[in-house]
């Protein structure tokens, strides 16, 4: 299943967001995309739902469609919050 099967909202009880249902204590996320990339809607969606359950986020947006340039910049802003 790809990862937008996973979180995109239809509806339907999503397998990720039963997973941070299910999960007592959440581990730190860092979630990324770029503001003209097809996942960008969920992905904030998600970073809300997460925010609501108390889980811990660092997310970072740039206006990049699903390229390797911004993953590239997402790797290394990722890198320097270790």
């Amino acid at each position: 299943m790809s990862f937008k099967g996973l979180i995109e909202s239809n509806g339907e009880d999503l397998e990720l967001y039963r997973l941070i249902e299910d999960t007592k204590k959440l581990p730190k996320f860092y979630i990324t995309c770029g503001t003209k990339d097809f996942l960008y809607q969920e992905s904030v969606k998600f970073v809300e739902y997460l925010q609501s359950h108390d889980a811990e986020v660092s997310d970072f947006y740039d206006e990049y469609d699903h390229e390797w340039a911004f993953w590239d910049i997402s790797i290394r802003n990722f890198l320097e919050l270790l």
